[in-house]
């Protein structure tokens, strides 16, 4: 398979219509940190926490898809198979802006309103490095490619809108002055606490089917109660 992209959690491979993301291991992912920050080289304990808190959020990231019933398609149709994690393959939004074939105003406006999609599903993307970690599908449809980079938890989202974390993230800086500008405008108006709070619906659980009861195990668990209790009547 052809190997297409790389970030600090994952690998990902071309497979048809598909892509398959690896997840990295912590030594990959130590280089692939310190080629972004190289100073942390010379500071291994700090280096070893951030690599820890990479490992522990993709694995919480990876029981909470698992676990909880969302609109797949927002998240490129991600899902496990047979311990191996698939997306639907398509064009980061960095892509799309740069070809200049679509209008880049209608991408912002698609972006911001993929954001409060997932708020109503209980998740966000964190980074708002949206030319990277989203990408067009063919509905037209912005969705996230980076599920690295997710959370669950209201409480972290709702700190990131309050201080709009987005006008100090790096996509915004790949736009023309005049994008970026509609942007943040953008996101003033419909990315703040209030629509946050009227908008969020938590996650909820899969609803998986009960295994069968295992009725011999219970009829013998039930008579050994019973022989238990006329034992301990009769002393």
């Amino acid at each position: 398979m052809e190997h297409i992209g790389s970030g600090w959690q994952f690998d990902a491979y071309a497979d048809g219509n598909r892509v398959l993301k690896v997840p990295i291991s912590p030594v990959k992912m130590a280089a692939r940190v310190m080629r972004s920050y190289p100073t942390l080289a010379g500071r291994p304990f700090s280096l070893m926490v951030k690599i820890r808190e990479l490992l522990e959020d993709r694995d919480m990231v990876l029981d909470d898809l698992a676990s909880l019933d969302v609109d797949r398609e927002l998240l490129a149709n991600f899902h496990e198979d047979a311990g191996r994690y698939y997306q639907d393959r398509v064009k980061p939004l960095g892509d799309v802006l740069e070809e200049g074939r679509l209008d880049p105003y209608w991408m912002v406006d698609r972006y911001v309103q993929s954001i409060r999609m997932g708020w109503a599903n209980g998740f966000a993307e964190t980074s708002f490095n949206f030319t990277v970690n989203h990408g067009l599908n063919a509905r037209g449809r912005v969705v996230i490619i980076d599920v690295g980079e997710l959370s669950f938890d209201r409480r972290e989202i709702e700190h990131l809108v309050a201080e709009r974390f987005w006008e100090r993230a790096f996509s915004p800086t790949t736009l023309p002055e005049s994008v970026r500008g509609y942007l943040f405008r953008a996101m003033d108006r419909d990315i703040n606490l209030d629509r946050l709070s009227r908008e969020w619906s938590e996650a909820r659980p899969i609803d998986r089917p009960h295994p069968a009861p295992d009725r011999p195990a219970a009829r013998r668990h039930a008579g050994q109660l019973r022989r238990q209790l006329a034992q301990g009547i009769s002393r």
